[in-house]
Protein backbone atom coordinates (compact mmCIF):
# COMPACT_ATOMS: atom_id res chain seq x y z
CA UNK A 1 0.00 0.00 0.00
CA UNK A 2 3.07 2.28 -0.17
CA UNK A 3 2.23 5.46 -2.09
CA UNK A 4 -1.49 4.68 -2.15
CA UNK A 5 -3.87 7.59 -2.62
CA UNK A 6 -7.03 8.28 -0.64
CA UNK A 7 -9.19 6.35 -3.11
CA UNK A 8 -6.88 3.34 -3.03
CA UNK A 9 -6.81 3.34 0.79
CA UNK A 10 -10.58 3.45 1.13
CA UNK A 11 -11.13 0.78 -1.51
CA UNK A 12 -8.39 -1.43 -0.12
CA UNK A 13 -9.61 -1.28 3.47
CA UNK A 14 -13.25 -1.74 2.45
CA UNK A 15 -12.34 -4.69 0.26
CA UNK A 16 -10.38 -6.31 3.05
CA UNK A 17 -13.18 -5.87 5.53
CA UNK A 18 -15.70 -7.08 2.95
CA UNK A 19 -13.79 -10.33 2.68
CA UNK A 20 -15.28 -11.14 6.08
CA UNK A 21 -12.31 -13.28 7.00
CA UNK A 22 -11.77 -13.79 10.70
CA UNK A 23 -8.23 -12.48 10.43
CA UNK A 24 -9.20 -9.16 8.85
CA UNK A 25 -12.25 -8.69 11.00
CA UNK A 26 -10.08 -9.15 14.10
CA UNK A 27 -7.49 -6.74 12.66
CA UNK A 28 -10.19 -4.15 11.93
CA UNK A 29 -11.68 -4.47 15.41
CA UNK A 30 -8.27 -4.40 17.07
CA UNK A 31 -7.43 -0.97 15.64
CA UNK A 32 -7.18 1.49 18.57
CA UNK A 33 -8.79 4.28 16.56
CA UNK A 34 -12.50 4.37 15.88
CA UNK A 35 -13.00 3.72 12.16
CA UNK A 36 -16.10 4.36 10.06
CA UNK A 37 -16.37 3.60 6.35
CA UNK A 38 -19.08 5.76 4.78
CA UNK A 39 -20.74 5.40 1.40
CA UNK A 40 -21.51 8.20 -1.03
CA UNK A 41 -24.64 9.09 0.95
CA UNK A 42 -22.56 9.43 4.11
CA UNK A 43 -24.15 6.36 5.66
CA UNK A 44 -22.05 4.01 7.75
CA UNK A 45 -21.13 0.88 5.87
CA UNK A 46 -18.61 -0.54 8.32
CA UNK A 47 -17.66 0.25 11.93
CA UNK A 48 -15.03 -1.34 14.12
CA UNK A 49 -15.12 -2.12 17.85
CA UNK A 50 -13.45 1.18 18.85
CA UNK A 51 -16.18 3.09 16.98
CA UNK A 52 -18.80 1.03 18.77
CA UNK A 53 -17.30 2.03 22.12
CA UNK A 54 -17.11 5.69 21.12
CA UNK A 55 -20.74 5.84 19.96
CA UNK A 56 -22.12 3.40 22.56
CA UNK A 57 -23.63 1.15 19.89
CA UNK A 58 -22.68 -2.19 18.41
CA UNK A 59 -20.91 -2.24 15.02
CA UNK A 60 -24.01 -3.77 13.48
CA UNK A 61 -26.26 -1.06 14.99
CA UNK A 62 -24.04 1.65 13.50
CA UNK A 63 -24.34 0.33 9.95
CA UNK A 64 -26.77 2.35 7.86
CA UNK A 65 -26.81 5.36 10.24
CA UNK A 66 -26.15 8.81 8.80
CA UNK A 67 -22.81 10.32 9.78
CA UNK A 68 -24.55 13.63 10.51
CA UNK A 69 -26.58 12.03 13.31
CA UNK A 70 -23.51 10.49 14.94
CA UNK A 71 -20.97 13.32 15.16
CA UNK A 72 -21.96 16.40 17.20
CA UNK A 73 -22.12 19.63 15.28
CA UNK A 74 -20.98 21.80 18.23
CA UNK A 75 -17.20 21.91 18.47
CA UNK A 76 -15.15 24.12 20.77
CA UNK A 77 -11.80 25.81 20.30
CA UNK A 78 -10.05 22.53 19.57
CA UNK A 79 -11.48 22.34 16.05
CA UNK A 80 -13.70 23.95 13.47
CA UNK A 81 -17.12 22.49 12.69
CA UNK A 82 -17.39 20.51 9.48
CA UNK A 83 -20.06 21.16 6.85
CA UNK A 84 -23.25 19.43 8.00
CA UNK A 85 -23.19 15.71 7.30
CA UNK A 86 -19.65 15.65 5.91
CA UNK A 87 -16.45 14.59 7.61
CA UNK A 88 -13.67 17.10 7.20
CA UNK A 89 -10.71 15.94 5.10
CA UNK A 90 -7.23 15.76 6.60
CA UNK A 91 -6.08 15.54 10.20
CA UNK A 92 -7.41 17.79 12.96
CA UNK A 93 -8.54 17.82 16.62
CA UNK A 94 -11.95 18.66 17.96
CA UNK A 95 -13.83 18.60 21.23
CA UNK A 96 -17.58 18.19 21.46
CA UNK A 97 -20.32 16.96 23.79
CA UNK A 98 -20.96 13.32 22.97
CA UNK A 99 -24.15 11.25 23.36
CA UNK A 100 -22.82 9.92 26.70
CA UNK A 101 -23.14 13.44 28.13
CA UNK A 102 -19.36 13.93 28.37
CA UNK A 103 -17.08 16.16 26.34
CA UNK A 104 -14.66 14.15 24.24
CA UNK A 105 -11.42 15.36 22.72
CA UNK A 106 -10.65 13.54 19.47
CA UNK A 107 -7.74 13.35 17.06
CA UNK A 108 -9.43 12.91 13.69
CA UNK A 109 -8.29 11.79 10.24
CA UNK A 110 -10.45 11.30 7.20
CA UNK A 111 -9.82 10.50 3.56
CA UNK A 112 -12.22 10.38 0.65
CA UNK A 113 -12.34 9.14 -2.93
CA UNK A 114 -15.20 11.45 -3.92
CA UNK A 115 -17.84 8.82 -3.24
CA UNK A 116 -16.75 7.19 -0.02
CA UNK A 117 -15.08 8.34 3.16
CA UNK A 118 -12.81 6.66 5.65
CA UNK A 119 -13.26 8.41 9.03
CA UNK A 120 -10.87 7.61 11.92
CA UNK A 121 -11.00 9.07 15.45
CA UNK A 122 -8.61 8.55 18.37
CA UNK A 123 -10.26 9.50 21.69
CA UNK A 124 -7.60 11.37 23.67
CA UNK A 125 -10.00 12.72 26.28
CA UNK A 126 -8.52 10.69 29.13
CA UNK A 127 -4.98 11.61 28.14
CA UNK A 128 -5.93 15.27 28.03
CA UNK A 129 -7.78 15.00 31.34
CA UNK A 130 -4.69 13.39 32.86
CA UNK A 131 -2.53 16.18 31.45
CA UNK A 132 -4.89 18.85 32.81
CA UNK A 133 -5.16 16.99 36.11
CA UNK A 134 -1.37 16.92 36.42
CA UNK A 135 -1.20 20.63 35.67
CA UNK A 136 -3.97 21.36 38.18
CA UNK A 137 -2.22 19.20 40.75
CA UNK A 138 0.95 21.19 40.26
CA UNK A 139 -0.99 24.44 40.71
CA UNK A 140 -2.76 23.04 43.78
CA UNK A 141 0.55 22.07 45.38
CA UNK A 142 1.86 25.56 44.61
CA UNK A 143 -1.18 27.08 46.34
CA UNK A 144 -0.73 24.84 49.39
CA UNK A 145 3.00 25.61 49.58
CA UNK A 146 2.51 29.38 49.25
CA UNK A 147 -0.35 29.31 51.76
CA UNK A 148 1.81 27.41 54.26
CA UNK A 149 4.52 30.07 53.87
CA UNK A 150 1.94 32.81 54.44
CA UNK A 151 0.55 31.11 57.53
CA UNK A 152 4.03 30.73 59.04
CA UNK A 153 4.33 34.51 59.28
CA UNK A 154 0.92 35.12 60.85
CA UNK A 155 0.63 35.16 64.64
CA UNK A 156 -2.89 36.16 65.58
CA UNK A 157 -5.68 33.77 64.63
CA UNK A 158 -8.04 36.27 62.98
CA UNK A 159 -5.25 38.00 61.07
CA UNK A 160 -4.05 34.59 59.93
CA UNK A 161 -7.47 33.63 58.58
CA UNK A 162 -8.12 36.97 56.86
CA UNK A 163 -4.77 36.80 55.09
CA UNK A 164 -5.45 33.20 54.06
CA UNK A 165 -8.89 34.06 52.65
CA UNK A 166 -7.60 37.12 50.78
CA UNK A 167 -4.89 34.94 49.24
CA UNK A 168 -7.02 31.89 48.45
CA UNK A 169 -9.96 33.38 46.57
CA UNK A 170 -8.04 34.87 43.62
CA UNK A 171 -5.74 31.83 43.43
CA UNK A 172 -8.72 29.46 43.31
CA UNK A 173 -10.29 31.64 40.62
CA UNK A 174 -7.09 31.29 38.59
CA UNK A 175 -7.06 27.53 39.17
CA UNK A 176 -10.70 26.76 38.43
CA UNK A 177 -11.65 29.73 36.26
CA UNK A 178 -15.21 30.98 36.25
CA UNK A 179 -16.37 28.22 38.59
CA UNK A 180 -15.25 30.19 41.65
CA UNK A 181 -17.04 33.21 43.11
CA UNK A 182 -14.67 35.48 44.97
CA UNK A 183 -16.45 35.39 48.30
CA UNK A 184 -16.46 33.18 51.34
CA UNK A 185 -15.63 33.10 55.02
CA UNK A 186 -14.54 31.16 58.07
CA UNK A 187 -16.48 30.12 61.15
CA UNK A 188 -14.48 29.22 64.27
CA UNK A 189 -15.80 26.68 66.72
CA UNK A 190 -16.36 27.39 70.39
CA UNK A 191 -16.06 23.75 71.41
CA UNK A 192 -17.33 24.29 74.96
CA UNK A 193 -20.54 25.97 73.74
CA UNK A 194 -20.86 23.91 70.55
CA UNK A 195 -21.29 27.11 68.51
CA UNK A 196 -19.65 28.26 65.26
CA UNK A 197 -18.92 32.00 65.20
CA UNK A 198 -18.20 33.97 62.02
CA UNK A 199 -14.55 35.03 62.28
CA UNK A 200 -13.58 36.51 58.89
CA UNK A 201 -15.17 36.94 55.47
CA UNK A 202 -14.70 38.35 52.00
CA UNK A 203 -17.55 39.64 49.83
CA UNK A 204 -20.46 38.80 52.15
CA UNK A 205 -23.46 41.16 52.41
CA UNK A 206 -23.32 43.77 55.17
CA UNK A 207 -26.55 42.51 56.73
CA UNK A 208 -25.00 39.07 57.10
CA UNK A 209 -21.77 40.30 58.65
CA UNK A 210 -23.56 42.58 61.14
CA UNK A 211 -26.01 39.89 62.24
CA UNK A 212 -23.56 38.29 64.69
CA UNK A 213 -23.71 35.02 62.76
CA UNK A 214 -23.74 31.96 64.99
CA UNK A 215 -24.41 28.35 64.00
CA UNK A 216 -24.98 25.49 66.46
CA UNK A 217 -22.80 22.46 65.78
CA UNK A 218 -24.70 20.00 63.56
CA UNK A 219 -27.10 22.66 62.16
CA UNK A 220 -27.14 23.67 58.47
CA UNK A 221 -24.39 22.62 56.07
CA UNK A 222 -21.62 24.43 57.95
CA UNK A 223 -22.60 22.87 61.26
CA UNK A 224 -22.98 19.44 59.65
CA UNK A 225 -19.53 19.65 58.00
CA UNK A 226 -17.97 20.53 61.36
CA UNK A 227 -19.84 17.78 63.20
CA UNK A 228 -19.03 15.10 60.59
CA UNK A 229 -15.46 16.35 60.03
CA UNK A 230 -15.74 16.00 56.25
CA UNK A 231 -16.08 18.26 53.21
CA UNK A 232 -19.69 19.04 52.29
CA UNK A 233 -20.47 20.13 48.72
CA UNK A 234 -23.70 21.04 46.95
CA UNK A 235 -24.08 21.91 43.26
CA UNK A 236 -26.88 24.35 44.09
CA UNK A 237 -28.36 25.66 47.32
CA UNK A 238 -31.93 25.36 46.03
CA UNK A 239 -31.34 21.76 45.04
CA UNK A 240 -29.74 21.07 48.45
CA UNK A 241 -32.78 22.45 50.28
CA UNK A 242 -35.07 20.41 48.03
CA UNK A 243 -33.15 17.32 49.15
CA UNK A 244 -33.77 18.17 52.78
CA UNK A 245 -30.58 19.99 53.74
CA UNK A 246 -31.40 22.89 56.08
CA UNK A 247 -30.85 26.46 54.91
CA UNK A 248 -27.51 27.91 55.98
CA UNK A 249 -27.03 31.19 57.75
CA UNK A 250 -24.11 31.75 55.36
CA UNK A 251 -26.44 31.66 52.36
CA UNK A 252 -27.16 34.80 50.37
CA UNK A 253 -29.77 35.48 47.67
CA UNK A 254 -29.58 33.46 44.47
CA UNK A 255 -28.55 29.95 43.61
CA UNK A 256 -24.94 28.82 43.72
CA UNK A 257 -22.79 25.83 44.50
CA UNK A 258 -21.05 25.65 47.86
CA UNK A 259 -18.22 23.81 49.51
CA UNK A 260 -17.87 23.71 53.29
CA UNK A 261 -14.48 22.47 54.47
CA UNK A 262 -13.83 21.49 58.09
CA UNK A 263 -10.66 22.98 59.56
CA UNK A 264 -9.06 19.99 61.27
CA UNK A 265 -6.45 20.42 63.98
CA UNK A 266 -4.75 17.78 66.10
CA UNK A 267 -7.77 15.56 66.84
CA UNK A 268 -9.95 18.70 66.91
CA UNK A 269 -12.28 20.63 64.63
CA UNK A 270 -11.29 24.30 64.74
CA UNK A 271 -14.04 25.59 62.45
CA UNK A 272 -15.13 25.56 58.80
CA UNK A 273 -14.14 27.38 55.61
CA UNK A 274 -17.07 28.05 53.27
CA UNK A 275 -16.64 28.98 49.60
CA UNK A 276 -19.09 29.85 46.81
CA UNK A 277 -19.03 28.45 43.26
CA UNK A 278 -21.08 28.92 40.13
CA UNK A 279 -24.48 27.21 40.35
CA UNK A 280 -24.47 23.74 38.85
CA UNK A 281 -20.78 23.05 39.48
CA UNK A 282 -20.27 19.43 40.48
CA UNK A 283 -17.20 18.81 42.57
CA UNK A 284 -15.05 15.91 41.40
CA UNK A 285 -12.92 13.70 43.66
CA UNK A 286 -9.70 15.60 42.92
CA UNK A 287 -11.29 18.94 43.83
CA UNK A 288 -12.64 17.49 47.08
CA UNK A 289 -9.20 16.07 47.94
CA UNK A 290 -7.64 19.48 47.37
CA UNK A 291 -10.27 21.20 49.49
CA UNK A 292 -9.65 18.65 52.25
CA UNK A 293 -5.93 19.44 52.10
CA UNK A 294 -6.76 23.14 52.41
CA UNK A 295 -8.89 22.38 55.46
CA UNK A 296 -6.12 20.39 57.14
CA UNK A 297 -3.52 23.09 56.44
CA UNK A 298 -5.73 25.91 57.72
CA UNK A 299 -6.98 23.80 60.61
CA UNK A 300 -3.48 23.05 61.87
CA UNK A 301 -2.54 26.73 61.54
CA UNK A 302 -5.58 27.74 63.64
CA UNK A 303 -4.87 24.93 66.12
CA UNK A 304 -1.24 26.02 66.56
CA UNK A 305 -2.27 29.66 66.88
CA UNK A 306 -4.82 28.72 69.54
CA UNK A 307 -2.19 26.72 71.43
CA UNK A 308 0.18 29.69 71.36
CA UNK A 309 -2.56 31.93 72.73
CA UNK A 310 -3.38 29.42 75.47
CA UNK A 311 0.29 29.03 76.40
CA UNK A 312 0.69 32.80 76.52
CA UNK A 313 -2.40 33.05 78.71
CA UNK A 314 -1.15 30.33 81.04
CA UNK A 315 2.20 32.05 81.29
CA UNK A 316 0.48 35.25 82.42
CA UNK A 317 -2.41 33.82 84.45
CA UNK A 318 -2.76 32.41 87.94
CA UNK A 319 -4.17 28.93 87.44
CA UNK A 320 -6.19 28.82 90.65
CA UNK A 321 -7.99 32.20 90.48
CA UNK A 322 -7.84 33.07 86.78
CA UNK A 323 -6.31 36.46 87.61
CA UNK A 324 -2.99 37.77 86.31
CA UNK A 325 0.00 36.15 87.98
CA UNK A 326 2.74 38.13 89.71
CA UNK A 327 5.15 38.21 86.75
CA UNK A 328 2.50 39.47 84.35
CA UNK A 329 1.28 42.01 86.90
CA UNK A 330 4.82 43.31 87.38
CA UNK A 331 5.21 43.76 83.60
CA UNK A 332 1.90 45.60 83.29
CA UNK A 333 2.66 47.70 86.37
CA UNK A 334 5.90 48.97 84.81
CA UNK A 335 4.03 49.90 81.63
CA UNK A 336 1.25 51.73 83.47
CA UNK A 337 3.69 53.65 85.68
CA UNK A 338 5.65 54.82 82.62
CA UNK A 339 2.44 55.89 80.90
CA UNK A 340 1.15 57.73 83.99
CA UNK A 341 4.44 59.60 84.48
CA UNK A 342 4.76 60.49 80.79
CA UNK A 343 1.25 61.90 80.49
CA UNK A 344 0.99 63.09 84.12
CA UNK A 345 -2.06 60.89 84.82
CA UNK A 346 -3.15 59.47 88.22
CA UNK A 347 -2.46 55.82 89.07
CA UNK A 348 -3.37 53.98 92.28
CA UNK A 349 -2.62 50.52 93.62
CA UNK A 350 -4.58 48.32 96.05
CA UNK A 351 -2.93 45.50 97.99
CA UNK A 352 -5.28 43.02 99.69
CA UNK A 353 -4.63 40.25 102.16
CA UNK A 354 -7.20 37.71 103.40
CA UNK A 355 -7.60 38.03 107.15
CA UNK A 356 -6.75 34.93 109.20
CA UNK A 357 -6.30 32.79 106.11
CA UNK A 358 -3.97 30.43 107.98
CA UNK A 359 -6.84 29.72 110.36
CA UNK A 360 -9.03 28.71 107.38
CA UNK A 361 -6.37 26.29 106.10
CA UNK A 362 -5.76 24.83 109.57
CA UNK A 363 -9.49 24.40 110.28
CA UNK A 364 -10.83 23.22 106.93
CA UNK A 365 -7.75 22.06 105.01
CA UNK A 366 -5.86 23.47 102.04
CA UNK A 367 -8.37 22.32 99.35
CA UNK A 368 -11.05 24.36 101.16
CA UNK A 369 -8.59 27.25 101.40
CA UNK A 370 -8.31 27.08 97.59
CA UNK A 371 -12.08 27.60 97.41
CA UNK A 372 -11.65 30.79 99.43
CA UNK A 373 -8.93 32.01 97.04
CA UNK A 374 -11.14 31.29 94.02
CA UNK A 375 -14.01 33.21 95.63
CA UNK A 376 -11.79 36.25 96.20
CA UNK A 377 -10.65 35.99 92.57
CA UNK A 378 -14.27 35.98 91.39
CA UNK A 379 -15.03 39.03 93.53
CA UNK A 380 -12.08 40.95 92.08
CA UNK A 381 -12.99 40.06 88.48
CA UNK A 382 -16.61 41.10 88.96
CA UNK A 383 -15.84 44.33 90.84
CA UNK A 384 -13.08 45.79 88.65
CA UNK A 385 -13.42 48.08 85.66
CA UNK A 386 -12.29 46.85 82.24
CA UNK A 387 -9.15 48.97 82.52
CA UNK A 388 -8.23 47.74 86.02
CA UNK A 389 -5.59 45.03 86.39
CA UNK A 390 -6.24 42.44 89.11
CA UNK A 391 -3.65 39.83 90.08
CA UNK A 392 -2.83 37.21 92.66
CA UNK A 393 0.39 38.56 94.09
CA UNK A 394 1.29 35.51 96.11
CA UNK A 395 -0.27 33.22 98.73
CA UNK A 396 -3.35 35.03 100.04
CA UNK A 397 -2.24 38.45 98.74
CA UNK A 398 -3.91 40.18 95.80
CA UNK A 399 -3.32 43.45 93.93
CA UNK A 400 -5.52 45.72 91.84
CA UNK A 401 -3.96 48.45 89.68
CA UNK A 402 -6.29 51.40 88.99
CA UNK A 403 -5.27 53.55 85.97
CA UNK A 404 -6.68 57.10 85.89
CA UNK A 405 -7.61 56.86 89.62
CA UNK A 406 -6.28 59.18 92.31
CA UNK A 407 -5.93 58.44 96.04
CA UNK A 408 -9.42 59.51 97.12
CA UNK A 409 -11.16 57.48 94.39
CA UNK A 410 -8.75 54.61 95.08
CA UNK A 411 -9.81 54.50 98.73
CA UNK A 412 -13.48 54.43 97.70
CA UNK A 413 -12.75 51.55 95.32
CA UNK A 414 -10.91 49.70 98.09
CA UNK A 415 -13.84 50.17 100.50
CA UNK A 416 -16.31 48.82 97.92
CA UNK A 417 -14.11 45.82 97.35
CA UNK A 418 -13.68 45.19 101.09
CA UNK A 419 -17.44 45.19 101.58
CA UNK A 420 -18.04 43.01 98.53
CA UNK A 421 -15.67 40.33 99.80
CA UNK A 422 -17.08 40.44 103.33
CA UNK A 423 -20.64 39.98 102.09
CA UNK A 424 -19.85 37.16 99.67
CA UNK A 425 -20.45 33.63 101.03
CA UNK A 426 -17.77 31.00 100.49
CA UNK A 427 -19.37 27.60 99.95
CA UNK A 428 -17.08 24.96 101.40
CA UNK A 429 -17.77 21.27 101.16
CA UNK A 430 -19.61 20.96 104.48
CA UNK A 431 -20.49 24.53 105.40
CA UNK A 432 -20.62 28.12 104.20
CA UNK A 433 -18.36 30.79 105.68
CA UNK A 434 -17.41 34.41 105.04
CA UNK A 435 -13.97 35.99 105.07
CA UNK A 436 -12.68 39.57 105.25
CA UNK A 437 -9.76 41.38 103.69
CA UNK A 438 -7.45 44.16 104.74
CA UNK A 439 -6.46 46.67 102.03
CA UNK A 440 -3.54 49.05 101.60
CA UNK A 441 -3.80 51.91 99.06
CA UNK A 442 -1.02 53.96 97.46
CA UNK A 443 -0.96 56.54 94.66
CA UNK A 444 1.78 57.59 92.28
CA UNK A 445 3.17 61.02 93.10
CA UNK A 446 5.63 62.79 95.40
CA UNK A 447 8.03 60.30 96.98
CA UNK A 448 6.13 57.46 95.26
CA UNK A 449 7.80 57.92 91.88
CA UNK A 450 8.18 54.48 90.33
CA UNK A 451 6.74 50.96 90.30
CA UNK A 452 8.82 49.71 93.22
CA UNK A 453 7.91 52.61 95.53
CA UNK A 454 4.22 52.32 94.55
CA UNK A 455 4.19 48.65 95.63
CA UNK A 456 6.22 49.40 98.76
CA UNK A 457 3.83 52.18 99.84
CA UNK A 458 0.72 49.99 99.32
CA UNK A 459 2.39 47.13 101.20
CA UNK A 460 3.14 49.43 104.17
CA UNK A 461 -0.48 50.58 104.28
CA UNK A 462 -1.61 46.94 104.19
CA UNK A 463 0.59 46.23 107.21
CA UNK A 464 -1.00 49.22 108.99
CA UNK A 465 -4.50 47.88 108.20
CA UNK A 466 -3.54 44.48 109.62
CA UNK A 467 -1.99 46.02 112.73
CA UNK A 468 -5.05 48.25 113.23
CA UNK A 469 -7.47 45.36 113.57
CA UNK A 470 -7.96 43.94 110.03
CA UNK A 471 -11.02 44.19 107.78
CA UNK A 472 -10.20 47.79 106.99
CA UNK A 473 -8.60 50.10 104.40
CA UNK A 474 -5.52 52.23 105.07
CA UNK A 475 -4.02 54.68 102.59
CA UNK A 476 -1.04 56.99 102.20
CA UNK A 477 -3.16 60.00 103.22
CA UNK A 478 -5.73 61.33 105.73
CA UNK A 479 -8.52 58.87 104.86
CA UNK A 480 -10.18 56.98 107.67
CA UNK A 481 -11.39 53.43 107.02
CA UNK A 482 -15.04 52.54 107.36
CA UNK A 483 -13.96 49.01 108.28
CA UNK A 484 -14.67 47.23 111.51
CA UNK A 485 -12.03 45.87 113.82
CA UNK A 486 -14.18 42.80 114.42
CA UNK A 487 -12.51 39.54 113.55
Amino acid sequence: MAGAGAEDLVQWLEAKVAEQTVEWRETFDAMPAAVLILDEERLVKRANAAAARLFHRSPQALEGISFATLVPSQFNQFGEPSPPGNPRSGGYTLAAPWPDGQWHLLNLNSVADGRRFLWMAQDISQEKRSEISALNRKQELSILFDLAELLNHAIHKHALLQQALNYLLPRLADLWGGKVERRGGVFLLDAAAGILHLAVNVGLPVEFVTAEAKIPLGHCLCGIAAAKRRVMTVSGTRRAQAKGYPACICESPGDYAQSIIPLLGEKTVEGVLFLYFRAGHRFNAEEKDFLSSLGRLLGMAVYNSRLREELKLRASQDELTGLKNRNEFQRLLEEEVKRALRYKRPLSLLMLDIDHFKRVNDTYGHPQGDLVLRTIGEALRESRRASDIAARYGGEEFTVLLPEVGLKAGVRAAERLRRTVGERPVHLTKETITVTVSVGVSTLGGPVSDAASLVEAADKMLYVAKASGRNRVEATGPFKSEGSTAV
